[in-house]
């Protein structure tokens, strides 16, 4: 009886006409690729295909928005529901992060400006008659162009109110393995 209210009550991102449309372009492309593919052609112009599903196999993979709030401001979890992980969370950004970030887009300005000043010596008294001067210069420059996208990095990060963190290499790589393993059941299942 759960089989045939699952799809209703559960929230799913797709409906099984979806499901169906999406399968058979998918496949379509698929074929199409393989064909381009075996035959070394550049590309397809026209390709047609009769398809019919006989069955569809929907695996509902539970993933849960947590809402939480911390001092007056509401903030998301995303968690996996297979093996309770978090894939990305959004977090407060306190007075001292953005204190920190402001200190470190000043230093890094401070950094490049710096960088110029000392180059200007060592390229125009240090170096003078010198042909290591256009290296030394694209050098510079280097490092004054990451200087400053440092601090616009950090100046941009300071007005933020939330942290929004993203899947580590760790989870995602689970994630990845959990992903390989459906696959292999998918083709077992055909």
């Amino acid at each position: 009886e759960w089989k045939s209210i699952a799809l209703p009550v559960l929230a799913v991102d797709m409906d099984e006409s979806e499901a169906d449309a999406l399968l058979s372009d998918n496949l379509i492309d698929l074929i199409g690729e393989q064909i381009r593919a075996a035959h070394s052609l550049d590309g397809i112009t026209r390709f047609e295909a009769d398809r019919w599903i006989q069955s569809r196999f929907i695996l509902l993979y539970p993933l849960w928005t947590v809402i939480y709030t911390y001092r007056g401001g509401s903030y998301r979890v995303a968690v996996e529901g297979g093996t309770p992980s978090v894939l990305a969370a959004m977090e407060p950004v306190f007075l001292s992060q953005r204190i920190g970030r402001f200190l470190a887009t000043i230093g890094l300005t401070v950094t490049a400006g710096l960088i110029w000043y000392v180059s200007w010596w060592l390229l125009f008294v240090a170096s003078h008659g010198s042909d290591d001067a256009g290296e030394l210069f694209i050098g510079v420059m280097v490092a004054i162009l990451a200087a400053m996208a440092g601090a616009w990095h950090m100046a941009g990060k300071m007005v933020a109110s939330v942290n929004v963190e993203g899947i580590a290499d760790a989870q995602m790589d689970g994630l990845k393995a959990q992903t390989a393993k459906l696959k292999a059941l998918w083709r077992r299942l055909q």
